[in-house]
């Protein structure tokens, strides 16, 4: 779940596009650490696999996500950037980055 919690700068931006088409813009894989061997890829069956080998679900309420898979359930906040960035606000309040890799 590294990648996942990590998953993407805090709220404090405006974000840079509505939540409506939010779940589509974030299929496809992220890395938050830059490097694109080390990723989550969002599947359109509402599935994750890590680059690990981690794998599990994954719901949107609005800006909320919830990553949910065998290490346990994460909840964060993201905000779309650019259709390349994203920014989060982890369940601890902690901020994060993540970029597209595909």
């Amino acid at each position: 779940m590294r990648a996942a919690a990590a998953l993407l700068l805090v709220a404090s931006a405006p974000p840079a596009y509505a939540e409506d088409g939010l779940a589509e813009r974030l299929i496809g894989g992220w890395t938050d650490n830059g490097d694109c061997n080390d990723t989550i890829e969002m599947r359109d069956d509402n599935s994750f696999v890590m680059s690990d080998g981690g794998q599990g679900s994954w719901v949107l309420d609005g800006n909320a996500l919830t990553l949910s898979g065998e290490a346990g359930r994460v909840k964060i906040q993201i905000e779309m950037q650019s259709e390349g960035a994203m920014s989060i606000t982890n369940a601890d309040g902690s901020p994060g980055r993540s970029t597209r890799c595909w």
